[in-house]
């Protein structure tokens, strides 16, 4: 089982989101599915060996709203060191150590 964050444009109002979570509901092969207007974007729980993220997009598509595929939310990054940040430290402290300069 898979999850993938989808975004989901052109939503106005609730009966919108409301359908799109639906249909993806009633797509073979998903197990769950969440639309959440206020992000534009589509949370599904599916089986990958049933379905995969270009259909759940074709989905969404045929629903008649735009989706560009999976996104990654804005608050999960990672440092080229393949870490997360480290909330409370700067950016040149990060980079510093990253080049072995200072240690923790």
């Amino acid at each position: 089982m898979k999850k993938a964050i989808l975004d989901v444009g052109g939503m106005s109002s609730v009966l919108d989101f409301r359908g799109v979570e639906k249909q993806l509901n009633h797509t073979r092969g998903v197990h769950a599915a969440t639309v959440n207007i206020a992000s534009n974007t589509a949370v599904v729980d599916y089986d990958e060996r049933v379905i995969d993220v270009d259909a759940l997009r074709a989905k969404i598509l045929d629903c008649g709203f735009y989706c560009c595929g999976e996104v990654l939310p804005n608050h999960l990054c990672e440092t080229p060191m393949g870490g997360k940040w480290e909330s409370g430290e700067n950016a040149n402290q990060i980079s510093r150590r990253a080049r072995g300069k200072i240690s923790r």
